[in-house]
């Protein structure tokens, strides 16, 4: 029962919703004892790129023999493993423990309108920087959730500050421009603090280089400070000042995930540089060969092929529709997308009703976000189809006998991780082997 009644106490505090702004993020952490200032830190942003450059990171980091903390959100397995220690999830019990000793603190700020109303996000930020602090790890990697200047994540002062990419979406929020969202994401900069950027369009990168001079931040930037040249097969070479690896391969399948390889070693490269630590080419290969990160052109069923892909904006579906065209160019392919209505709905449709080779199911999933099948009324078409039943769909495929086929289920991350516990039981993949 106070498990239930912990869980339940967390799920009512969602009624905050999205909340920008570090008052209440501040406040909290000012009763705690600011465990955010215990962990040596890398703070990440970016519209795409965050999640896979962390899981790159990461495992670089673990084969050098650290103990690395990682946040990163949202959740598409289970809500606890947005918070994880070497790649394992806070437990249960402990989650629970920290909700609790949260929760009296929590209810005395909602008795003042400046700190009243502290979101899920903002509650599991406190938490992540609770646990990394009272396990005593070697660095923590901090994604930002949404933007950068009043994330809640921004409360910490980093070792090495990375933005990964800029791109249209939470335009509401960011604003139209990606010189506007770059303004957002460049807000993690701090005085002194080294900064990676990746491969960003110039008019963005515009602004992450002044923010960067104003706060004598030393910025490393993508094919300038650092260079990647893409080979056959997926493999690629990386090169900085001081560093050649002439042939490296990574464990996430599409060649934008060189990107985000390439960001992963620059910063873990300067992180050496700031600790003194030694990161040698073995330990790069062992690291990136190891990354597995789900819905990032997963595959979850191999014959008939079916992959998840949370491609959930303009930038992400562009990427999607170019590894198609790489790999499965000459392959039917059905897709099944759904998204929530605050996306460009219409770019990301058009993108995908223009490949040649793909028939299209557009779905609703249960979310109070989720765009309603009405609300996809005029896209129908010889290769666009509207249905509502996606679990229907999914049976059909872990039922289905050996095809060319090729499946591709993309759009909102949330929509993925209802999908996902579809193709696994008991936590093992549902995968019928080639």
């Amino acid at each position: 029962m106070k498990n239930e009644a912990a869980w339940a106490w967390l799920n009512g505090r969602a009624k905050f919703n999205i909340r920008p702004g570090l008052d209440r993020i501040q406040a909290l952490l000012d009763s705690l004892g600011h465990p955010e200032q215990m962990t040596p830190m890398i703070h990440i942003a970016g519209t795409n790129g965050k999640g896979s450059t962390i899981a790159f990171a990461r495992e670089i980091l673990q084969a050098q023999g650290l103990t690395v903390g990682t946040f990163t959100s949202p959740a598409i397995e289970k809500f606890t493993e947005q918070i994880a220690i070497n790649g394992t999830a806070i437990p249960d019990d402990l989650l629970i423990g920290y909700l609790e000793r949260l929760r009296p603190l929590v209810e005395t700020l909602d008795q003042d309108e400046l700190t009243a109303g502290t979101t899920v996000f903002e509650l599991t930020t406190a938490i992540a920087f609770l646990y990394f602090a009272e396990s005593k790890l070697d660095v923590a990697i901090i994604e930002v959730g949404l933007g950068g200047l009043e994330d809640s994540t921004n409360v910490i002062t980093p070792l090495l500050a990375v933005i990964t990419t800029i791109g249209l979406d939470h335009v509401n929020i960011l604003g139209n421009s990606l010189a506007e969202i770059a303004h957002h994401k460049a807000g993690i900069i701090k005085p002194g603090v080294p900064v990676v950027a990746g491969r960003i369009e110039p008019v963005a990168m515009a602004v992450i280089a002044a923010k960067s001079a104003q706060e004598g931040a030393t910025l490393y930037q993508w094919q300038s400070d650092y260079q990647v040249t893409v080979m056959a097969n997926e493999h690629f070479a990386f090169s900085d000042d001081g560093n050649t690896f002439p042939d490296l391969y990574k464990g996430l399948v599409g060649v934008h995930q060189i990107d985000n390889a390439a960001v992963a070693i620059e910063l873990v490269l300067v992180y050496a540089k700031l600790t003194g630590i030694t990161i040698t080419s073995d330990i790069i290969q062992r690291g990136l060969a190891n990354v597995s990160w789900p819905a990032r052109m997963e595959k979850v069923q191999i014959n008939p092929l079916v992959i998840l892909d949370g491609a959930h904006n303009v930038p992400a579906i562009s990427r999607l529709v170019e590894n198609i065209q790489t790999r499965y160019a000459t392959r039917p392919i059905t897709i099944i997308f759904s998204a929530i209505v605050t996306k460009d709905i219409e770019t990301m449709l058009t993108m995908l009703a223009s490949l040649p080779n793909v028939n299209l199911i557009l779905t609703s999933f249960d979310d109070n976000r989720a765009m309603k099948l009405t609300d996809y009324r005029g896209w129908e078409g010889a290769h666009v189809h509207l249905d509502a039943d996606w679990p229907r769909l999914i049976e059909a495929l872990l039922q289905a006998k050996s095809t060319d086929e090729v499946t591709i289920i993309t759009g909102s991350l949330y929509f993925i991780s209802q999908v996902r516990q579809r193709f696994y039981v008991n936590g093992t993949v549902n995968v019928k082997e080639e």
